[in-house]
């Protein structure tokens, strides 16, 4: 004789559901704790988070000089030493490059003469802008004569206005060399900064590593290996992919910009390739200067729209085309995820977030997928499903939603045949059904819909060349749904 389990009591729910709360309202606290730490900790995260991103980006250099059986510390000086050249060589490049622009802009004064009058000639013979501006002249007129009218009467000798003459400082050499150096001094204090950063990280690569597994999981020292040895493998790999992408995109528009006809070519190309490592806005803002100069340029409208066009075809086919075939599944994130990592990080550092921001979120997913309490960032942020395949196909047969549950399903039939996807996925996800029906939670509209969906699917993949025996475009058994009065899921 089997007994029944009594129902929890009331105190013991109770119970569950403060405790529940408070590990809700503590993870909240600790959530807004780090964020408050990482904001007004900016001032040394920000370069200690560029450093380690140079250092992953240096790591392949520095185990090529290893192999070359270079010592420790001759291998790390010459990776930073490499980096800072390139840092001053690209400085320098785009320095001088920019001194022959500002030399060659009053060559440009008369093509922009020219457009700004014929732009100013479209518009006032347009009947919309001279009536809005024959009423915003009214207005003005209006608001300047009753200005006017509350003036008391002519001035007198003590409230009529007294010259004044703005006498000039004398400019000291001090004075000149704080106008030119100190601008300068903050970014070469932060480089510095970082430069001392990046030598540290490599040189103590594995010790650094050593103390993280001990505080971070000495309990599971395979875990902890396998997420730091994941993250190490999917941020190189991005970085690598990224900057072999970056570099062919402005490879490819300084050539193309230099046929079109647009001055300095080679430095729009190079800030192109270095501003694409911005997500989003990088490839915009650099398309703004070639714009620029090719309404500066040209006396017609030709190398602009060349340019514009340049620009969408060539970031279009990089983005769509050529990076999801690179990346495939190595970054690990949605593309919902770096749009929100982009605005959060944005938010927090500025546009030193922007730019770190699909490196830090890829290493927080992979916290999220080996770290138990932090699971919620993966399924928040990574790429995998959601939910398994069954669970997906019983929520769009819930929805009514055939298209959807088909699309799903042709691409499970990718990789499995249609007899796998009857057995491991719609016999299932009708399981799910018939558990629901047991627990008289499905109505009839839903059970209606379940069976349409079924219906439609069944028709939508029949055409495949693997369809069982019995299935056919004419007479396709619909397989048994719940419903009501049943009390088990009838074989199929």
């Amino acid at each position: 004789m089997t007994t029944t389990p009594p129902p929890p009591s009331p105190d013991v729910s109770e119970q569950a559901r403060l405790e529940r709360l408070q590990s809700i309202f503590m993870s909240a606290v600790i959530a807004a704790v780090v964020v408050t730490g990482l904001y007004f900790g900016r001032p040394i995260l920000v370069p200690l988070a560029l450093a380690i991103l140079i250092a992953f980006a240096l790591s392949p250099l520095l185990r090529l000089l290893r192999r070359l059986h270079l010592g420790r510390v001759p291998s790390v000086l010459l990776s930073v030493l490499f980096a800072i050249v390139v840092m001053i060589g690209i400085g320098t490049f785009i320095g001088s490059q920019a001194a022959k622009i500002a030399a060659q802009l009053p060559q440009y004064q008369t093509n922009l003469l020219q457009k700004v009058q014929s732009i100013r000639g479209a518009a006032a013979n347009s009947g919309i802008v001279r009536s809005t501006t024959a009423v915003l002249n009214n207005i003005g007129n209006e608001v300047a004569g009753a200005g006017q009218n509350t003036a008391p009467g002519p001035l007198r000798a003590r409230d009529r206005p007294v010259p004044v003459q703005v006498v000039k400082p004398r400019t000291t050499p001090i004075d000149v060399i704080e106008n030119v150096i100190g601008p300068l001094v903050d970014p070469l204090i932060s480089m510095t900064i970082v430069i001392v950063f990046v030598g540290f990280i490599l040189l103590q690569k594995e010790d650094l590593r050593d103390r993280f597994i001990r505080l971070a999981g000495y309990q599971d020292l395979q875990r902890t290996t396998l997420a730091l040895d994941e993250a190490a493998d999917r941020l190189s790999h991005y970085l690598f992919s990224q900057t072999v992408i970056n570099t062919c995109f402005g490879a490819i528009v300084g050539t193309c910009l230099w046929l079109i006809g647009i001055p300095n070519a080679g430095l729009w190309g190079l800030l192109s390739g270095m501003m694409r490592f911005i997500p989003y806005v990088g490839v915009p803002l650099s398309a703004l200067f070639p714009l620029a100069l090719g309404i500066a340029v040209d006396p017609g409208w030709s190398k602009v729209l060349w340019t514009a066009a340049l620009y969408l075809t060539i970031e279009s086919i990089t983005g769509q085309l050529i990076e999801p075939v690179v990346y495939g599944r190595n970054m690990g994130l949605s593309a919902v995820a770096v749009v929100v990592a982009a605005i959060f990080w944005t938010w927090l550092w500025g546009p030193v977030g922007l730019l770190l921001s699909t490196p830090l979120t890829m290493c927080l997913v992979v916290m999220g997928r080996h770290v138990e309490p932090l699971q919620f960032l993966d399924v928040l942020l990574g790429d995998q499903p959601p939910l398994a395949s069954e669970e997906s196909l019983y929520l769009r047969m819930l929805a009514g939603d055939p298209d959807t549950a088909a699309l799903e399903g042709e691409a499970f039939l990718r990789n499995n045949s249609l007899i796998d996807y009857f057995d491991e996925v719609t016999i299932k996800a009708l399981a799910l059904a018939q558990r629901d029906h047991d627990r008289g939670v499905l109505k009839r509209d839903r059970l209606q819909a379940i069976r349409e969906t079924v219906d439609a699917l069944i028709e939508n993949l029949s055409d495949r060349e693997d369809v069982p025996e019995g299935v056919q475009d004419e007479d396709k058994p619909t397989p048994p749904l719940p419903n009501e009065g049943s009390e088990q899921l009838p074989e199929s």
